[in-house]
Parts: C-alpha cells; structure tokens; sequence
C-alpha cells in the first residue's frame, strides 16, 4: 500500500509528447525539478515500473517510489550540472534504509564523484549520471517505447502470449513423453552437457556474444586476390572523424571507405620484456560517425596470426583496441566517461571475431559487460582486416553527436607472434605518448561536418 504523501505518476497527452522530444542533456538541465522527476518516472514506466510521485518535491529525500512486483525502489531526481557528492548518496541510503525499500537509486544530469561511486560500490544503491541517462533515454528511442497503444498495454499482452507459450508446451511435452514411451531402447546414459557461467554485474546487463552469423554478412574468410593492407595515412595524433550522411553497411569491404582519410599506426608504446624488437606488424585505421553509430574499418599487415583468447582477454594475442574519452576532459585517470574496447579479429578457424567493453572506474579501467558493439573480420594477403561499429548509447554519450564535439582518443594494435599461446608482444599506436587508463596521454579527435 503506498504510503499516503505519495500519488501514482499520471501525465498528459502534452506531457507525454514533450517527454518523448527531448533529446540533449542541456535540455534536461534547464527542466523544472518537478518536471525533471515526472521525466524520470516516465522513463521507469517505460520500463515496466509503477512510479509514484511525491506530493510535495523533496519530501524525506525521496522523488519518486518505485513498484515491480513485490519490490520497491526509493528514487531521487538531481537534475542540475554539478556534481554529486557522497553526502548526498549517503543521505539517500540512509532514506533506503529507513522505509525498508530493497533498492535506491540517484539520477541526475550532472556527475557523480569518485568518492560517491566508491562508497556506494556493493552496496544496493544504482547511480546514474548524465551519460548514464542518455544512454537509458537513446536506448529507449531505439527499442520504440512510446505511447502506443500496444507498449501501453503490454504487459497484458505479455501475461496472454504466456499463457499460449505455456498450454503449447504444455502439448509439446506430453506428445514427446509418449512418443519416447513407444520408442524407447536400451543404450548407455548420455551426461547432460555443461552450464556455461557467465559472470554479470549487478547493475549492467549480462554479456552478448557477438559471432559473424549474427549479422547479414559472409562468415569470416580468407580473401584471395585482395589488396594488401597498407599504412599509408595521416601520421597524427589528432584528426577528426568525417560525418556519414548515410548508415554504412556492415561488411568488412575497404570500398566502402576510399573517400575517407587513414590513421596510420605504427609507433611502438608498450613492448613486453619478452619482445625481440622485430616490428612486423602496422595498420591503418578509418573511422566515421552518423547520429547512431561510431563505424570503423581497419586493416593491419601482419605475417602471423595468432590469438586464442576470448573478447575479454583477446589483448593477449594479435587485436585491436579502441580508447576513447567521451566528455574529452583529458583526465590524468580514467572516469566514468572513458571507455576501452577490445576488439578481437578471431583466428579464422575456430575462434569468432569478437568486442568486449571496459569502462573507467577510480582511475582504472574495468569490466563492463554487454556491449552493444558489432564487429566483423577477414583474413588478407598480408594479415587482417577488421570492420566495427559502436552505438553511442553503449558509451553513454550524452545526446546525439554534433559537429565540432570534441573527445580523445587512441588507436591501437596488440601483436602476438607466439602461435597457440596467450601474448601480448607488443602494441602500437598512433599516438606514441598513449598510456593505458590516462587520457590525457591519448590523441584529440574532433567530429567533422
């Protein structure tokens, strides 16, 4: 029963309209606050929630009282550019605790402290900063929730296509159990096969695993007759990204890219103890952007390939990795707004090409599980070639990205030549003062017209 200062979340036409327009982190910054937490309840509507609404703003430290189920989450709405302190998140827990909801969680516009994300690490509490709300809002955008009549109702339509699913297993199952009761035999005990565990967090979602049959596009494969790959390209550390007026199709075809200018990467930056110095590796990177995606297609010479670790781990054999600081604050080390991505070509046999996410925590780089990113490869004369794409909500970008936005960046290749084992050799970049985890050390990149 919700308590009496609380009313269920009811909003107009209008309201629904103008919530649904919005697209800009400034424009959520310049909301009223109330109108800012009736936003956030609409978002956690579309997601299944039952949101109630305070009846005066700022009541006990809470916004909004969330319901699912048997659940309830407490909600406070900070809309406004600074930044949160820990404070404010321990204000909030403290409110958690004392009406007994099983989770809280902080919304805001602004940013979020370091101390604040260390003091609420493992305990049940959810920050979401403006990045973190873009990319719920963009995400949102793309899934199509909105006011149809069908989203409106869908959990009803939901409860009625699980009552189908169930009676047609239901069916399914007995037909197999007396078909196998007419047709049994006599044979050896077959073990069940094994449970593949996936590790989550518990505030990002699991995993995807991304292979070439997952997309409209051949299977990796050796290309023969191909042009070689080449490092012949812009040697800068700063450059900026030409706009596609166009979604370019995901295919690994150096076609599709004449008209935009390489980033050649061949200096050395992080040599293991165990390299013998012989650089037979460089590539060359071109990247482009639309209002969706971040798109890249590299190719790298390399005369052996050898990688036999997953996405996660592929830096320890010959791969790709992708830097990139979103707000192009040049901190010294990493936040919540830099990203790394390992981006792994597979070895054309019995590995799939593959993307796995980290993102900046307390000046380190760590886990981020279930990236959106996509990623082909093919086999060259000469080595590899590898085509990506990223969505912007996977890095939380705030907003739709605009000409003239400018981020850093570093573009690197991990070379292994130590075939069936896990190395990392060598890698390179093209920006020879990269260091990991500080991106202040990576390149500046500008988004073009």
């Amino acid at each position: 029963m919700t308590s009496p200062q609380f009313h269920r979340l009811k909003l107009t036409k209008t309201q629904r309209e103008k919530f649904g327009k919005l697209r800009r982190l400034d424009q959520l910054q310049q909301m009223d606050p109330v109108d800012f937490e009736r936003y956030c309840g609409w978002l956690y509507e579309l997601d299944g929630y039952k949101a109630h609404m305070t009846a005066t703003s700022g009541d006990e430290g809470i916004d909004l009282l969330l319901k699912k189920g048997r659940e309830t989450t407490v909600v406070q709405c900070k809309r406004y550019s600074g930044t949160v302190g820990q404070p404010t998140v321990r204000d909030l827990y403290g409110t958690q605790l004392h009406t007994k909801a099983k989770n809280s969680v902080l919304v805001t516009t602004g940013r979020i402290s370091t101390s604040a994300e260390s003091w609420a690490a493992n305990k049940p509490i959810e920050l979401i900063d403006g990045n973190d709300l873009m990319a719920w809002i963009n995400a949102n955008r793309r899934m199509g929730k909105g006011n149809s009549f069908f989203q409106r109702n869908v959990g009803k339509f939901a409860l009625v296509a699980g009552l189908l699913v169930a009676v047609s297993v239901c069916i399914f199952t007995s037909l197999f159990a007396i078909n196998l009761a007419l047709n049994r035999t006599e044979g050896p005990d077959r073990p069940a096969p094994p449970t593949l565990a996936i590790p989550t967090s518990p505030l990002t979602p699991a995993p995807t695993v991304t292979t070439d049959s997952d997309f409209d596009a051949a299977p990796t494969a050796t290309l023969i007759g191909q042009p070689t790959a080449t490092v012949e390209g812009l040697n800068s550390a700063d450059f900026t990204i030409q706009r596609s007026e166009s979604e370019i199709p995901f295919a690994v075809n150096a076609a599709l890219w004449e008209d935009i200018t390489g980033i050649a990467v061949t200096g050395v930056v992080a040599p293991s103890d165990d390299w013998d110095g012989t650089l037979d590796v460089s590539a060359t990177w071109k990247l482009a952007y639309d209002d969706q995606f971040l798109y890249g297609y590299v190719e790298v010479t390399d005369d052996i390939i050898a990688q036999i670790e997953p996405a996660r781990t592929a830096y320890r054999g010959d791969s790709l990795e992708l830097e990139i600081d979103t707000l192009g604050d040049a901190a010294q080390r990493s936040q919540s707004d830099d990203y790394q991505y390992i981006i792994s070509p597979g070895n054309f046999s019995d590995l799939a090409a593959g993307i796995f996410r980290f993102r900046g925590s307390n000046g380190a780089m760590v886990d981020d599980w279930g990236t959106n990113g996509q990623v082909l490869s093919q086999r060259t004369t000469d080595g590899y070639a590898i085509a990506f794409r990223i969505p912007w909500f996977d890095m939380r970008f705030p907003g739709i990205p605009q000409a003239g936005i400018d981020m850093n960046i570093a573009l690197n290749v991990n070379d292994n030549d130590l075939v069936g084992e896990s190395a990392q050799e060598v890698m390179i970049s093209h920006v020879t003062s990269r260091r990991w985890s500080q991106p202040v050390t990576w390149g500046r990149v500008t988004l073009g017209e």
